[in-house]
């Protein structure tokens, strides 16, 4: 088989939580990656009560990644658990990547990605395919024909712009890959809040106009689980899905961090002004009293979600002042 080999230093984030049911095929995939040299695992224990840990230590023992450090903490959330390894994992790597036990990643992953940034970006995302454990179950020897068959996007290629990002926090960080500057800077302008951190991480790229790429090429295999996925098959599902997932995650709920992040960055020389104006117009008009020539603006940003559907919810949770 041919490996790259790499004398740059590889860094990978793992946040675990009571992960052994998953832990090994995703350890399994990050061995298999198409690249020599060692790479550096950083995980961070969100408290677990089951084998996960003693089960990554046995999986990696006299393989090429090796276990630098293993916190333990009791967050019981995966954004702290991953800010808190950005806190922790030194700045002097060359390249880092977010990695969630439950995932698989493709083999050409690693080597994709670091191409990518070597190129000159800062901030290397990658498509992925979604799968439920069902699927994974049903056609775990034939995985290749059910991708080819199964393509599903986490993202529309189309609309990769930052007022299409701010309102939409559909980038996991698992499909993520850091230049050093970037995680530096990151690191050291302490954008830690109780937050998404891929959405922060986004969001800090953009407004400090760092060269980002998004690729359609898909990488990782991420998990869906039976417990948390079920198949919406009416309107009526669908709707007030729709709507639980916007009441989770918009705007609304979580915009004075955001807004208390822009302004954090705001002064500094290299951000991208444009993009601070687009940023404040955004909340203007989100503020923005019922009449014509307000709702004309506030359209004018084209904050599409990512389907007819998701939009047409997302306009009138807006106007019932829902988001």
């Amino acid at each position: 088989m041919n490996y790259q080999k790499y004398s740059k230093k590889i860094a990978i984030l793992l946040a675990t939580y009571n992960g052994e049911k998953y832990i090994k095929e995703q350890i399994n995939s990050l061995i298999k990656q198409k690249i020599s040299g060692n790479i550096s695992l950083f995980i961070s224990d969100d408290d677990s009560t089951d084998k996960t840990i003693l089960i990554i230590k046995k999986l990696v023992k006299n393989t090429k990644i090796k276990i630098k450090k293993i916190l333990h903490v009791n967050f019981k959330s995966p954004f702290l658990n991953f800010l808190n390894l950005i806190q922790n994992v030194p700045s002097s790597y060359d390249y880092y990547f977010f990695c969630d036990q439950d995932d698989i990643w493709l083999e050409n992953k690693l080597k994709i990605s670091i191409k990518n940034i070597d190129r000159g970006f800062d901030l290397f995302v990658s498509d992925l395919y979604q799968i439920t454990d069902q699927d994974l179950e049903k056609n775990k020897n034939n995985l290749n024909i059910y991708f080819k068959k199964n393509l599903q996007q986490s993202y529309d290629h189309n609309k990769s712009n930052f007022l299409f990002f701010l309102n939409n926090n559909c980038i996991n960080g698992n499909v993520m890959a850091l230049s050093k500057k970037l995680f530096y800077n990151f690191k050291k302008d302490k954008i830690l809040y109780n937050y998404s951190h891929d959405h922060l991480l986004l969001l800090y790229s953009f407004l400090l106009d760092y060269k980002i790429f998004f690729s359609k090429k898909k990488l990782i295999v991420h998990r869906l689980h039976n417990n948390n996925y079920s198949i919406s098959n009416t309107f009526v599902k669908k709707f007030f899905k729709r709507i639980k997932v916007f009441n989770d995650h918009s705007i609304k709920k979580n915009n004075a961090i955001i807004e208390m992040f822009a302004r954090k960055i705001e002064d500094k020389k290299k951000v991208n002004k444009n993009i601070i104006t687009n940023f404040n117009n955004f909340f203007e008009l989100k503020k923005f009293t019922f009449d014509l020539r307000n709702i004309s603006a506030f359209f004018s940003l084209k904050l599409h979600k990512k389907s007819l559907f998701a939009t047409f919810i997302f306009y009138i949770l807006y106007f019932l002042k829902r988001i």
